[in-house]
């Protein structure tokens, strides 16, 4: 997989979705409107910029691991099923 590839797959996890980072209980849900993936050209490690709706920013925190994971970002919609 390249860049673009990985950039893709996170946008379809969580843009447009109500989103937060794990583990994060105490903070609500919101909309993300754009997903940004920084990383070198291979693409082997990198991070996740989150922009909200409300014109914040977060990046997605990914532990010990290089580069994030689907779960550490919780969906709204995912909570409902």
């Amino acid at each position: 997989m390249n860049r673009e590839d990985i950039e893709t797959r996170y946008k379809k996890w969580w843009e447009m979705r109500y989103c937060r980072n794990a583990g994060q209980d105490h903070q609500p849900f919101k909309l993300v409107k754009k997903v940004t993936f920084f990383a070198p050209p291979s693409g082997v490690y990198g991070g996740v910029e989150l922009t909200y709706a409300d014109g914040t920013k977060e990046n997605v925190f990914q532990g010990s691991t290089f580069k994030p994971r689907k779960s550490d970002v919780e969906v709204e919609q995912d909570e409902l099923k």
